[in-house]
């Protein structure tokens, strides 16, 4: 039925491009039912235009229960290249008067999903905490409030997430709340986790009100805990035998405990926090041993006392992102390549970091070993430098396995922005160096540089 309802509502979307649009057809006669479940497979945009199709289709998108997705990226993007605060005041009231504009002509029973994505401060909470409520009435069941901040945008405080027993209690059909930008408290974490039996991910991004978090209990069914740059967050303790994958990202101060996590095997690390796993790596609990894929990012510092890690055997993918001066080699990631002996996709994201270089790090003999499992390799962030064409270089070489090498060229924080495709000097002078990779490439290996 699934897989029904999905082709028919790609046909739907190419009735919409075409010039018979109205035309009669055979689906146009199927019950208000079926059409609603069609137009629930769409994006809430791609649902709206439908209504051009016919009387009969005019108002039918309304009644969706599918995503109701109030992203403005685009719009952001086109207010931070202003740079002008009246600008932003201007489109935040847009934004809400579009929000509430098709709540308030929504008519369907029930919502898969309710996403808001602006630069929203506690000036709107009124119209947030409205959202929320109209989320909870339709029976949400994945809530996303992305409150972005663009870099220069002056704000009158920042939006607290309800704590109102009333309102949580409401929310017991969540399968996956998503915040950023906003606070909200670990007692109030800690609520939803005992108190949602369906929520099975829970992300919380940028918030200073999170202090403690403890997450257990025996019928909790979280399988994805996302916490990023909570900079007051002392301590977290995950007791959960359903966790699959945990992402934290923030100070090393910060004491994270894990037990009976047998089914964790997905783990990202970053800020100051990487670089401690890093230096104590011999010291963490069994866990480490059982991932299939890990994320850190690494500074330079890192780079120079890299040490002898144990083996990782169930380690499948590894994602590397370091920051360093131009001259420093990143060969010392050998080193981790070397502990994952059955490791079959790599990716690694140079990042440069301005400022005078002290010096060249040592690879000691880091060289001397062969990858023999890798299969594909990902360069992020390529730009010809020195230590971008030695680690390719030594890839190509070492790496008997190997089937394919993806050399981008994109810079790392543009992709996902109108920007990401932007080819200015630099983006055509990295191209060519990579391309000059081609003759360093054994036969059968694909290289393909974006």
């Amino acid at each position: 039925m699934a897989k029904a309802a999905q082709l028919t509502s790609n046909f739907v979307l190419q009735k919409c491009n075409t010039s018979s649009i109205y035309l009669e057809d055979r689906i146009s006669r199927l019950s208000d039912d079926i059409l609603v479940i069609i137009l629930s497979r769409l994006t809430m945009r791609e649902a709206a235009r439908t209504s051009v199709l016919s009387s009969r289709w005019k108002n039918l998108w309304i009644y969706m229960t599918g995503s109701l997705d109030f992203d403005a990226s685009k719009v952001l993007w086109e207010v931070q290249k202003r740079v002008c605060g009246k600008f932003l005041k201007d489109e935040r009231s847009k934004y809400v008067s579009w929000v509430n504009r098709v709540l308030s002509s929504h008519k369907g029973t029930t919502i898969e999903e309710f996403r808001v994505s602006f630069d929203l401060d506690i000036y709107y909470g009124i119209y947030i905490d409205a959202w929320i409520n109209f989320a909870i009435k339709k029976r949400v069941q994945r809530l996303e409030l992305n409150l972005k901040r663009l870099y220069y945008s002056q704000r009158q405080g920042r939006y607290f997430f309800p704590s109102n027993s009333h309102v949580l209690s409401s929310l017991k059909n969540l399968t996956s709340l998503r915040l950023n930008c906003l606070d909200v408290s670990g007692e109030v974490l800690e609520y939803l986790l005992s108190n949602c039996p369906f929520l099975q991910e829970l992300h919380v991004v940028d918030s200073t009100r999170v202090v403690k978090l403890k997450v257990s209990g025996p019928s909790l069914k979280l399988k994805s805990l996302v916490m990023v740059n909570c900079y007051n967050l002392e301590c977290i303790e995950i007791s959960s035998v359903n966790l699959v994958s945990f992402k934290y990202q923030g100070g090393s101060s910060t004491r994270i405990l894990l037990e009976n996590v047998p089914h964790l095997t997905d783990v990202s690390y970053g800020g100051c926090y990487s670089d401690y796993i890093i230096k104590k790596f011999r010291q963490f609990p069994s866990y480490m041993f059982q991932l299939e894929k890990l994320s850190l990012h690494l500074s330079d510092e890192v780079l120079y006392i890299f040490p002898k890690f144990p083996k990782l055997r169930n380690l499948r993918q590894l994602e590397l992102t370091v920051e360093a001066y131009d001259k420093w080699s990143l060969l010392p990631c050998i080193f981790l390549l070397n502990a994952s002996p059955f490791l079959y996709r790599f990716s690694l994201a140079f990042l440069s970091r301005s400022g005078p270089s002290i010096g060249r790090n040592t690879v000691g003999n880091s060289k001397k070993h062969t990858l023999k499992c890798i299969k594909i390799v990902e360069l992020v962030a390529f730009a010809g430098r020195k230590p971008d064409v030695e680690f390719a270089e030594y890839i190509l070489e070492k790496a008997i396995s190997l089937e394919k090498m993806i050399i981008d060229t994109r810079y790392l924080y543009s992709v996902g922005t109108p920007s990401e495709n932007v080819e200015d000097e630099k983006r055509l002078a990295a191209k060519k160096c990579a391309e000059q990779l081609h003759t360093k490439r054994r036969p059968g290996v694909d290289l393909v540089i974006l």
